[in-house]
C-alpha cells in the first residue's frame, strides 16, 4: 500500500500523529518514543486503527521532514525487532539522533 492509504485510514488522527512526531524529533535522545509508544499514544486517545498504518505514515513522514529536523538525524530504516508471535515481526523504529 502507498503513503497515501496511511493517510486515508489515519483520517482525523493526521494532525494529532504529527504533533506526536514533531515533538518526538524535538525532545531529548532518552525521551524519545519508539513507534510503538506512538501508536500506544494514539490509542490511548481514542485512534481505533492499525499500528501498520501510523507506521507506514511516521515513515513517510520522516522522508519528508529529514531537512526539518534542526540537524538532527532521522533513519530511513528502522531496526527490526525479533518476532514475537506467530504473525510474524515487530516492527520497531526509534526516532532519534
Amino acid at each position: 500500500m502507498s503513503g497515501s492509504s496511511a493517510t486515508t485510514k489515519l483520517g482525523r488522527w493526521k494532525a494529532e500523529i504529527d504533533r506526536l512526531l514533531t515533538n518526538n524529533v524535538e525532545s531529548a535522545a532518552r525521551e524519545r518514543l519508539t513507534l510503538i509508544r506512538v501508536f500506544e499514544e494514539l490509542r490511548a486517545l481514542g485512534y481505533e486503527g492499525g499500528y501498520d498504518a501510523v507506521r507506514r505514515y511516521a515513515r513517510s513522514w520522516s522522508r519528508a521532514h529529514a531537512g526539518q529536523t534542526g540537524g538532527r538525524y532521522v533513519p530511513r530504516r528502522s531496526h527490526r525487532a525479533r518476532p514475537t508471535s506467530s504473525t510474524g515481526a515487530t516492527e520497531i523504529v526509534v526516532l532519534s539522533a
